[in-house]
Order: structure tokens, then sequence, then C-alpha cells
């Protein structure tokens, strides 16, 4: 338990729930947004209006993507530079060790 002293009181508070809170406020804190904006053809402005589309999460979901994309890429780099060999064995060690159990 945990005491919590605020203006005119103090509380008693299990551990657990003051590390939540302070993870909680700690998130909220660093938790900054900043403003994107896209020039679009009229006609697709028209179609966002008239379909009710929410552009916020239009692009926060295709920045995202695209962020997971190249990380994918550079993944994809890093294991390619591993011979094939060295992936074959490895395999084969992973499943021979899962095997002995």
């Amino acid at each position: 338990m945990v005491f919590l002293c605020i203006p005119n009181a103090i509380l008693l508070i299990p551990e657990d729930f003051v590390v939540i809170f302070i993870h909680y406020f700690l998130d909220l804190q660093f938790m900054q947004y900043i403003t994107v904006s896209a020039k679009v053809k009229r006609e697709l402005y028209e179609k966002i209006k008239k379909y009710n589309i929410s552009v916020s999460k239009v692009i926060r979901r295709a920045l995202e993507e695209e962020e997971i994309k190249r990380k994918l890429n550079e993944a994809q780099a890093i294991l390619r530079k591993i011979p094939l060999d060295e992936i074959v064995n490895s395999i084969r060690e992973s499943r021979e060790k899962n095997d002995a159990f």
C-alpha cells in the first residue's frame, strides 16, 4: 500500500494502482499531436464530404501502414545479408531442440 498525500486528504492506495496511474499520466503528458495537412482535388474533397469519411483516421492509418512497410523493408535488407545456409541451420537446430522435449 502507498500513502498518497493530496491537499486536504491522505489516500491509501494499492501499489499496482499507483504504477498504472503514473504510467497512464506519463503517456498522456508525452502524447503530443501535430496537425498534418494535404491538398486534394475538389472532386475528392466533395466525395470525402459526401461519404462522411474521417480524413484524420484515414491519414493516421495510412501513415502507420507506411511506417510498418518501411520497417519491414529495413528488416528484409538486414535478413538478406544473412547467408541462406545459416538460416536453414538455425531452423534445423530449433526444430531439433523442440523435438527433444
